[in-house]
């Protein structure tokens, strides 16, 4: 997690792929999955936050831009209509409106975060920007498991081979995802693992998702 975002694996082939990990703990309730979770991820969490708290004070910057960015956007609006009205040649005007248009801010995307739970289209937002870096993270694992992200495995597998995934969207079209990098860390019971089994009747055993996961069942 600390270091996906810096390195990739090279393998014998040729090719590369993340050096992310998909890594799944089970064990009962009270043998201290969180203890040992805390442990490992403390610093992380910490860094993560202040990282996070920077990044709010970029979307406030963003906000302003934007603001700033409409305003302008009324005012070359005003000036065409006035233009037209006056039936006066609208070129000049048509160019800076077209100008200012590729000029809109772009919200920035924190590089790096760590999430709890998420939906499939939530955790493709958070890996939009090319070198983003996330922790699927969680000592809860159940609450992860049950989510729709984790429903959509063949995502996750494609990802870990690759760190790219081509999203099809109704109202954007199409897009691929590059140059992301997703961990992920799971601790869960194994009534509740055995349960994710038979919920995809055993699909992320036969796609290979638990091939690509790392999994600890002491």
């Amino acid at each position: 997690l600390c270091t996906q975002s810096n390195f990739c694996v090279e393998k014998p082939t040729g090719t590369r792929s993340p050096c992310s990990l998909y890594l799944i703990t089970i064990a009962e309730s009270g043998e201290r999955k969180t203890t040992c979770d805390n442990l490992f991820t403390a610093q992380i969490i910490a860094h993560a936050n202040k990282i996070a708290e920077q990044h709010s004070q970029y979307i406030q910057a963003f906000k302003s831009e934007l603001d700033l960015w409409t305003t302008k956007k009324k005012l070359l609006n005003k000036q065409l209509e006035k233009t037209i009205n006056q039936n006066k040649p609208t070129t000049e005007l048509e160019d800076q409106i077209k100008r200012h248009f590729l000029s809109i801010p772009k919200e920035p995307q924190p590089l790096f975060s760590i999430i709890n739970d998420a939906t499939t289209e939530a955790l493709t937002k958070h890996l939009s920007t090319p070198g983003t870096s996330i922790g699927l993270i969680s000592d809860e694992g159940g609450l992860l498991l049950g989510s729709r992200a984790m429903s959509k495995t063949a995502v996750l597998n494609k990802l870990w081979e690759s760190g790219s995934i081509s999203i099809s969207r109704a109202t954007n079209g199409d897009s691929t995802i590059q140059d992301v990098e997703l961990t992920i860390g799971l601790m869960v019971q194994p009534k509740t693992f055995d349960q994710f089994i038979a919920k995809n009747n055993g699909l992320v055993r036969d796609n290979g998702f638990l091939a690509r996961s790392l999994i600890c069942r002491p």
